[in-house]
């Protein structure tokens, strides 16, 4: 047990998938053991997210560089950690957030803050040797039987603030819920994007330039448009639509929303929150839709009684800008009605304690959890060993394209090798 003490944690800058600087945070223990974790970083981000810090001097990285962070990490963190236990994780999260001393982790900041505590997850499962995805269910008390591979929802057009305004809306994802495994779900996937490209070279759009998150991002003369596409290459991909595989959307609505208007500005349309809730309406009753992220803005909440109201006995309604990961704003949520599944990103919120405690109070309330990727990745693998070891159900990685998201999709491929219920997570898609 002596020798799983932290002797020194050393913070890094290295660069994401956008090519922006980042931090790395190495734990290495007494026996010199050792392992290491990337921040991701979110373009498109809720208000109340856990902020990140950046040195903001324009002369160097135009202000994105972390030197700061990584010096935290070194001259504090490291010595406020240094003869710990690695496996004692609620304590090191504890003794980070109690060192911030604020809500949002603007001092020490969320991204020096989630490397360091994935970092030590890391480390104690190299450690005990074991898996890291073994090692997270421990943390989350779920046992290795009771596991299942989560249920990819994949990115095939890509949108909005990822795809440079091609078209309004950020995501449309194929949701291979029919399949009964990962593998299996995966080759569906391919189908879908395979024919995806074929209908947009038919019709002379661009089918090679990719968005943020790997997805084709053409530019469409409307956002229906893209799910036409979509629901025609499920068609010729052989999939039974709401049987075997169905559309998800990221609306992302508040990067659309302005002056109590959402603006769909490749149309030159906008619509008050009645009209756009009409507008998803019609749009699920048109498509084979099964799940809605963000179909209106953070900040709408009456919004989101009444969507919730009109459609969520059908449809899967994600909240992530509305909810951020936090325990307060899922509380109130689930006191107010409003959705029924959270996107879980342990860096909107901080630290790995806090994204199991949010994940906990969802699953208590029939929600269901999705664990996802930032448009600013890494080959970090981490977040596919955590939707695995907290059952978390579903997973939202991006498109498979781009190494930093094919480092996850992999990851799930060697995970599903070794775990003994191959099966995928069946979520029920509406209340």
């Amino acid at each position: 047990m002596v020798n799983n003490l932290i002797k020194k944690i050393r913070g890094r800058q290295v660069f994401d998938s956008r090519g922006n600087p980042t931090i790395e945070v190495e734990v290495t223990l007494n026996n010199d053991i050792n392992g290491k974790a990337i921040a991701p970083s979110g373009a498109s981000k809720g208000k109340l997210e856990a902020i990140e810090l950046r040195d903001n001097d324009r002369s160097i990285y135009n202000g994105m560089s972390v030197i700061k962070a990584t010096n935290i990490v070194n001259n504090l963190i490291s010595k406020k950690l240094k003869g710990i236990n690695v496996e004692n994780q609620e304590e090191i999260d504890k003794i980070m957030i109690e060192l911030d001393g604020t809500p949002n982790k603007k001092v020490l900041g969320a991204n020096t803050i989630i490397a360091t505590s994935m970092a030590v997850s890391v480390t104690a499962a190299k450690a005990k040797e074991i898996n890291l995805f073994e090692y997270l269910s421990e943390m989350a008390k779920i046992e290795k039987k009771d596991i299942r591979m989560p249920l990819p929802i994949v990115q095939i057009i890509g949108g909005g603030i990822h795809g440079g305004w091609n078209i309004d809306i950020q995501d449309l994802s194929f949701i291979p819920i029919g399949f009964r495994t990962y593998n299996e779900a995966m080759e569906a996937v391919f189908s879908v994007r395979r024919e995806t490209e074929l209908i947009l070279q038919k019709y002379g759009y661009e089918h090679k330039l990719v968005g943020d998150e790997g997805g084709i991002a053409p530019h469409l003369s409307s956002n229906e448009q893209a799910l036409t596409i979509l629901s025609e290459a499920m068609d010729k991909a052989g999939i039974k639509s709401r049987k075997e595989g169905g559309i998800g959307l990221d609306v992302a609505a508040s990067q659309l929303h302005r002056n109590e208007k959402y603006i769909f500005k490749i149309e030159n349309k906008s619509f008050s929150t009645k009209e756009m809730i009409l507008t998803l309406m019609d749009w699920v009753e048109k498509y084979p839709i099964v799940s809605i992220e963000d179909g209106l803005s953070e900040d709408d909440w009456e919004g989101w009684i009444t969507l919730t109201k009109n459609i969520g006995d059908k449809v899967q309604l994600i909240g992530d800008d509305l909810f951020v990961t936090s325990v307060k704003l899922l509380q109130k949520g689930i006191d107010f009605r409003c959705g029924n599944a959270i996107l879980i990103k342990p860096n909107q919120v901080g630290t790995i304690t806090e994204t199991l405690k949010t994940l906990n109070l969802a699953k208590k309330n029939n929600f269901n959890t999705i664990v996802s990727a930032r448009s600013g990745e890494t080959e970090d693998s981490f977040i596919a060993d955590f939707a695995v070891g907290t059952n978390a159900g579903q997973i939202k990685i991006g498109s498979i394209a781009r190494s930093e998201r094919l480092s996850k999709y992999n990851q799930l491929l060697r995970i599903e090798e070794k775990i003994d219920n191959k099966y995928m997570f069946k979520p029920k898609f509406g209340l």
